[in-house]
């Protein structure tokens, strides 16, 4: 994908790595120590670090790690996921995957993010999105 963005944007575009707010950041807890991943480091971070329960790490995980997500609301941030996808999936994957059925296509991204964590059944799957079990397995 970036390899299109790149020749079609050419010498306008820059390219950079953003990642997300930690845990500690969110928390307002200020790290005097360079980020090193190795085990011990590890180790040692998680040692300092308050224990998050359960609900919490699901509640973090959907309200992203990009600052202007994290403050928002409900409805804002609906709208930032809609848009996601609507940019990401369903503009480029959807074109450089040559999908034509875009509805359905929505439908499955629904359909597969209701069962994230569970055993792929394609059958089921189809059955939701209302395409064949290849088709599915196309997608």
């Amino acid at each position: 994908m970036m390899k299109n963005v790149q020749e079609t944007l050419a010498g306008r575009i820059g390219i950079l790595q953003i990642y997300s707010i930690t845990t500690q950041e969110i928390r307002g807890i200020k790290n005097n120590y360079l980020v090193d991943y190795s085990y011990n480091s590890l180790k040692i971070n998680q040692e300092r670090s308050a224990k998050l329960l359960y609900d919490n790490i699901f509640e973090n995980i959907f309200k992203s790690g990009m600052p202007e997500i994290i403050t928002a609301d409900g409805e804002e941030r609906q709208i930032y996921y809609d848009t996601y996808i609507n940019t990401f999936l369903m503009r480029d994957v959807v074109e450089i995957g040559r999908i034509t059925k875009i509805f359905e296509f929505r439908k499955f991204l629904s359909a597969l993010a209701a069962v994230i964590n569970q055993r792929v059944n394609f059958s089921t799957l189809a059955q939701h999105v209302g395409l064949s079990d290849i088709t599915i397995k196309d997608l």
